[in-house]
């Protein structure tokens, strides 16, 4: 493998070598959150697989790797979807075809023109019950020269069973270098790139969506509050709650702003580095877990349709009363 997915390093590894040494399983789970290469490297090693080219795999030129790379080629399976699910087959009437319950017959044929036909399920923790327990049967009993790679971010949904039929290979999340990385050649700006890897969730698909979204500049909002918490002052002039609800109406509902800001907190304890939170604890400051703790409570409070001012304030006097980590929330700690 070519190893052009980025910051997967150990995955791409135990991949290459599963190649190498010829003892490929016959089902993979590859788990991971959103937006980390999951995909990306499925169709890769399925080009690997079918590669024809054996000096080195995948080469990209051969008739199979141009195939894969167009989403032709003949063995190489994915199911389709019914609406947002993997279903067995088609809704009733439909003449559709390319669901689980065409392609697993298919699969008892030998290959048409690689040494392997793969399967790959996009999302498969949206897989129907009945598709599960189909796809369970076939992997009990997996087709001669077929692997089945299941991708998903929610492994917790699949059937055990299912799970218990698959190797497992893990994929981290994206550290904010790569991140940068990956943003920058995409085209953003370096200090955007900057800005918004530490609320992505180690995600490049996540980071996108903040750019797509607009996040950028109330995450901005956010944080220049919360530099003026730490300082002890007003924000330009005005109180912290007064600020937040400022910006309320441009689309935004005042409750919305409060679970926007909640979030954004959240994103920002579990994007800190373990370095910030060890020196966090050293200073004996409020824990990074006593810090979540806190959030969480102000977002139960929202839940419980509690008046989001009265809960943004709350939030702010007990952040603002000592002891917080602010380098955990990606405030500036110099000084301290």
């Amino acid at each position: 493998m070519t190893g052009g997915i980025l910051g997967q390093g150990r995955a791409l590894t135990a991949l290459r070598r599963a190649v190498e040494s010829g003892r490929v399983p016959h089902a993979y789970l590859f788990v991971g959150p959103r937006g980390v290469g999951k995909y990306s490297t499925a169709l890769e090693f399925a080009a690997t697989l079918q590669c024809l080219d054996e000096a080195q795999r995948p080469c990209g030129v051969c008739r199979s790797c141009k195939l894969v790379a167009k989403g032709d080629h003949p063995d190489l399976f994915q199911p389709k979807r019914s609406g947002s699910k993997l279903t067995k087959n088609a809704n009733a009437g439909s003449k559709e075809t390319g669901f689980l319950g065409d392609i697993v017959p298919m699969l008892g044929y030998a290959p048409v023109l690689s040494a392997w036909k793969v399967v790959i399920l996009d999302d498969a923790h949206q897989l129907t019950d009945t598709a599960a327990n189909f796809l369970l049967k076939t992997l009990e009993e997996p087709p001669s020269r077929t692997i089945f790679i299941l991708v998903t971010h929610a492994e917790h949904l699949l059937l055990d069973t299912v799970r218990s039929r698959c190797r497992r290979l893990r994929f981290a999340p994206l550290t904010k270098e790569t991140l940068v990385g990956i943003l920058t050649s995409r085209g953003v700006d370096e200090e955007q790139a900057r800005a918004v890897a530490p609320l992505a969730e180690g995600s490049a698909g996540v980071a996108l969506e903040l750019l797509d979204g607009g996040q950028l500049e109330l995450a901005a909002l956010f944080d220049g509050l919360l530099a003026a918490l730490k300082a002890g002052r007003a924000a330009e002039g005005q109180d912290p709650v007064t600020a937040l609800f400022a910006a309320a109406g441009k689309g935004r509902t005042e409750r919305q702003m409060v679970e926007l800001l909640v979030d954004h907190l959240k994103k920002r304890i579990s994007g800190a580095e373990p370095r910030i939170v060890a020196r966090s604890l050293a200073k004996e400051q409020v824990g990074p877990r006593a810090l979540l703790t806190l959030i969480d409570e102000a977002d139960r409070n929202l839940k419980l349709n509690s008046n989001p001012r009265i809960t943004a304030d709350w939030l702010f006097r007990k952040l603002a009363s000592g002891g917080t980590p602010w380098a955990c929330l990606g405030v500036s700690d110099a000084g301290r």
